[in-house]
């Protein structure tokens, strides 16, 4: 009888180990698989790349730069490829956009701080220095560096690169673009050209009257944004364009947006809220690929890319904003946004 009791005791024993371990080992993998990542975690977005802030990921530092906490200044999406700079550790990482698994980390020098990245139609790698004026291109793991401390590329505003070439665009009252090249002889960057205007990733110019609360695209009519969503107030940055939809980031008192804007028609056609709890600010945080909008979040302890998947219509914008209340509601509710958003079955 004693023997029977024992062998119980032991099957029992033993069958909460198995499920102990089974339960553990599931929850582990769920808690680091992006396709495990609740929907409800970012209203309006699904999650395409998760990367953990650690020696292995992405870290951030407050000794170099301007802000208290510098990381991923920027990040690129080009066909099945994201790019996310990984300036603490000095290197590129390349993730898969359709499982958001590593596929290679790119190594740049480690003396270099990076202020812009961007990736052209080949896959060519364009990194920019805003301190040293100093252009880096990576190609098939070939790297060329070409630097000019004499020049005077200030007050930067951001870097991308388009079928002209990298260009840096400097802000001031009139904001004009800078096309960059290197003289092969002397080894050295300069301004092969200067033009008036904010020039994007697709060729395009775009002209911002922020006290008019008016926007436009190369030589087309000037869009002024409802006063429901913007104020004199607001910044606005363009995205990229799809035939007749335009993509612009736009922040107002209640956040960051990407807004969905039908220059045929001159409507708003959806709205989707960036989430709040950024740890930084990267320069270029917003970029179109295809006919999909990504956004870089770089949260305390994690940084994503997120993929816009729906869209708010202007009732649910207006209905959001009026939840929140008088101002002082607003600050009181900003972490509850979430909650919110879920409520409105947005």
């Amino acid at each position: 009888m004693k023997n029977h009791k024992k062998i119980l005791s032991f099957l029992i024993t033993l069958t909460l180990m198995i499920v102990s371990i089974f339960y553990f080992s599931t929850h582990k993998t769920a808690a680091i698989s992006v396709s495990a990542v609740q929907k409800t975690d970012f209203p309006n977005f699904k999650t395409i790349v998760n990367i953990p802030v650690s020696v292995d990921g992405i870290e951030y530092t407050g000794i170099i730069g301007y802000g208290s906490h510098e990381g991923p200044n920027a990040f690129d999406v080009k066909g099945d490829k994201v790019y996310v700079l990984d300036n603490v550790h000095h290197r590129v990482l390349v993730y898969s956009k359709e499982n958001g698994n590593l596929i290679r980390r790119i190594n740049i020098p480690n003396e270099q701080w990076i202020h812009g990245m961007a990736v052209d139609k080949e896959g060519k790698i364009y990194l920019f220095n805003a301190g040293t004026n100093t252009l880096i291109t990576i190609n098939n793991g070939v790297v060329d560096i070409s630097t000019n401390k004499e020049l005077r590329l200030e007050p930067f505003y951001k870097f991308d690169v388009n079928d002209n070439g990298p260009f840096v665009v400097l802000s001031g009252d009139k904001m004009k673009t800078c096309f960059l090249a290197k003289d092969i002889n002397k080894n050295k960057l300069y301004v092969a050209e200067e033009r008036e205007g904010v020039f994007s990733s697709d060729g395009s110019v775009s002209k911002v009257n922020a006290s008019a609360c008016k926007a436009s695209i190369d030589t087309g009519d000037a869009f002024e944004f409802p006063r429901w969503f913007v104020n004199e107030n607001c910044a606005y940055e363009y995205i990229g364009r799809r035939g007749f939809i335009q993509f612009w980031k736009i922040t107002n008192d209640y956040g960051e947006w990407i807004v969905k804007l039908n220059s045929k028609t001159q409507n708003i056609e959806g709205l989707v809220k960036i989430p709040d709890g950024k740890y930084y600010f990267p320069i270029r945080d917003a970029v179109l690929e295809g006919n999909d909008v990504f956004v870089l979040v770089p949260c305390e302890k994690n940084v994503y890319v997120l993929e816009v998947d729906s869209w708010m219509t202007n009732d649910q914008y207006i209905k959001y904003k009026e939840s929140l209340g008088s101002e002082k509601n607003l600050i009181e509710n900003k972490n509850s946004d979430i909650q919110l958003m879920s409520k409105l079955n947005i």
